[in-house]
């Protein structure tokens, strides 16, 4: 299982001690078992974001490039809709509704 928070505007990926108790402590209020679980590694990573993701096409040369990028935070819940957006692109079919 992974847990995890946000901060924004931080390119910071060293972690930090009180943000991992604060994030641990939340995640228990919502589910007390994560109390006991074991911890095997705390990671930082980086969520870049935009005003709004990017999901389009553009031609380089003869290659077809499809940008799927800008999520910042919400890349777990744009990500089935925006895969399936760049698929269509990507094969040049109709967006889905």
């Amino acid at each position: 299982m992974v847990l995890g928070g946000g901060q924004r505007r931080s390119d910071d990926t060293t972690p930090d001690p009180a943000k991992e108790a604060d994030v641990l402590a939340r995640c228990v209020a919502i589910e007390p078992a994560l109390a006991a679980a074991e911890v095997l590694e705390h990671t930082v990573g980086l969520r870049p974001g935009r005003a709004a993701p990017r999901v389009a096409a553009e031609r380089r040369g003869d290659a077809l490039v499809v940008h799927n990028y800008g999520h910042a935070g919400n890349g777990v819940m744009l990500s089935w809709g925006c895969a399936r957006a760049a698929a269509a692109l990507a094969l040049g079919t109709a967006p889905p509704a």
